[in-house]
């Protein structure tokens, strides 16, 4: 059964977002609209935002298939910071 009181995404700062994703492909959608939505609110062009959400969505399915082996318990987070001019993007996955 899911935990009910896992957000799926979390302010962190004022410049950190979290997206806690279950390991179930479709869900790497949220991380990319959520990546894409943080991306134009700090002034990205469309062209980047869309290159962005293909990199977002593919670390997401790997950490999925490769990292967590398709447990259907592992979680996949994906955190997205900008500071000044730099937008970072980590995907962590629980594999061993």
């Amino acid at each position: 059964m899911a935990d009910e009181n896992i957000k799926i995404v979390r302010m962190l700062d004022k410049e950190t977002v979290e997206v806690s994703l279950p390991n179930r492909c479709g869900h790497e959608r949220i991380a990319m609209e959520s990546s894409a939505s943080f991306a134009k609110m700090v002034g990205f062009q469309k062209e980047r935002i869309e290159d962005l959400k293909t990199a977002v969505s593919e670390a997401c399915l790997n950490a999925m298939e490769h990292g967590n082996r398709g447990r259907p318990d592992a979680r996949v987070i994906v955190t997205m910071s900008f500071n000044a001019d730099t937008f970072s993007v980590t995907v962590r996955d629980e594999g061993t």
